[in-house]
């Protein structure tokens, strides 16, 4: 996820430089919380479950959803915490919130995040996949693709924005191919990278902050 880990895992190097492993540790930690969090009923049975993870493929599934939620979680965030820092923000609710140029932020499950203009009009649509694993990967783009889909069948206008912490060249290729996607961006450089987080929310703000025509 932040730098690679071909030379640990082949025995050349025993040691991680300070600041990587500092990265390291900050990145799973987040990560980690952000499921606690989101799981309601948590307790430390259901934690060793969690771990058990990655040793036993028939609890895997489980495991890929919940930090999808965790990733859901905290980009739902990030989005309320930016709005709050540019005085955007207008009255906040469970779902989302209101912005003072009169739209509304949703969060919900299909799409994941919706921006609604004054009239009401669906004006961005985003999808959010967390989960890391490379061959599930095009599966993933494809269950997005679907709420993009129907998305830009009720707004052929609508600004889709796909954000997934795994992209393939395959996955890539398929989204310049269908031109579903207007824009996408990874979503582990968002979430611990500053400029990387900066430069995904000026732009979707922008968006926001722009009369659509």
């Amino acid at each position: 996820m932040l730098f690679p880990t071909d030379k640990y895992e082949r025995g050349k190097s025993q040691e991680i430089p300070a600041d990587s492993a500092r990265k390291l540790c900050r990145t799973l930690n987040a990560i980690i919380s952000g499921v606690i969090d989101s799981v309601k009923e948590y307790t430390v049975s259901l934690g060793r479950k969690a771990i058990l993870a990655e040793i036993g493929s028939q609890l895997q599934g489980s495991w890929a959803n919940l930090i999808g939620k965790g990733a859901s979680r905290e980009v739902e965030r990030l989005l309320l915490d930016y709005a709050k820092g540019s005085r955007l923000l207008l009255e906040q609710s469970p779902r989302g919130c209101r912005l003072k140029n009169g739209w509304v932020l949703v969060f919900g499950s299909e799409p994941d995040v919706a921006f609604y203009d004054p009239r009401g009009v669906k004006q961005v649509a985003i999808e959010i996949k967390g989960s890391l694993d490379t061959a599930g990967a095009q599966t993933r783009y494809g269950e997005a693709k679907k709420s993009f889909a129907k998305q830009l069948g009720e707004n052929p206008r609508c600004h889709t924005i796909y954000l997934a912490s795994c992209f393939t060249d395959a996955v890539i290729d398929q989204i310049k191919l269908d031109g579903q996607v207007r824009d996408w961006f990874n979503l582990t450089s968002i979430l611990y990278d500053e400029t990387e987080r900066m430069r995904f929310l000026r732009r979707l703000f922008h968006i926001v902050e722009t009369p659509p025509r």
